[in-house]
């Protein structure tokens, strides 16, 4: 039972991590941004050249991780940047998550090792996490508008992340479609992750 439950716990560690990373990694893609800029032909949307809408961009990317105002007080409104704290500080925790589960994963793997079967125990332990996230993927791709109203009013002690798509600049070029896209290749990420993960557990049981 004991084995079992570091199974779970593992996977869980393991889902933390993934998802932490998957962020990280989309968030900073910059060829996910231009993709969507032009698709969404956000330079007539805005008004601004696809090089500025571009600069725009790149602020906001280094925003994210370095959370210095300056970097885009002369892009955006009030409104805008406040908000952007606050999103600045969910991928501090984001970049303390990714830490922990990392750690944490590592020591339950290691310390797994001295039960016998805890192959078998983790590989089944992440299977039905991995199960319940693809379910919980599922429930959010097909009512993602609802969702992400719930993300932001969960994670959010404000209003701020209510922008108007008229007069602000950040909600123009960043549209839910924009997020939507994000969400996705976040969870392709998570389920390569899982499957690797899976698949290194299978063979090394079966070699061992």
């Amino acid at each position: 039972m004991k084995a079992k439950f570091l199974g779970a716990l593992a996977g869980i560690c393991f889902l933390l991590l993934s998802i932490s990373l998957g962020i990280t990694l989309v968030s900073q893609w910059e060829g996910y941004y231009s993709y969507q800029f032009k698709r969404n032909r956000i330079p007539a949307v805005t008004g601004l050249s696809m090089g500025e809408v571009q600069k725009r961009g790149r602020a906001l990317r280094i925003y994210l991780e370095k959370g210095d105002n300056r970097l885009i007080n002369s892009y955006f409104n009030d409104r805008e940047v406040r908000h952007m704290e606050d999103v600045h500080g969910l991928m501090v925790l984001k970049n303390k998550i990714l830490l922990g589960a990392g750690l944490s994963f590592l020591a339950l793997f290691l310390y797994g090792r001295r039960s016998k079967g805890y192959l078998r125990n983790y590989y089944w332990g992440n299977l039905w996490v991995c199960l319940g996230f693809l379910l919980l993927s599922l429930l959010i791709a097909f009512n993602f508008e609802s969702s992400f109203i719930y993300f932001h009013r969960l994670f959010f002690t404000n209003d701020l992340w209510i922008l108007n798509p008229k007069t602000d600049v950040m909600i123009q070029m960043l549209p839910e479609v924009f997020f939507q896209g994000m969400a996705g290749l976040v969870g392709i990420f998570i389920l390569i992750m899982e499957g690797v993960y899976l698949v290194a557990l299978w063979k090394i049981k079966k070699n061992s």
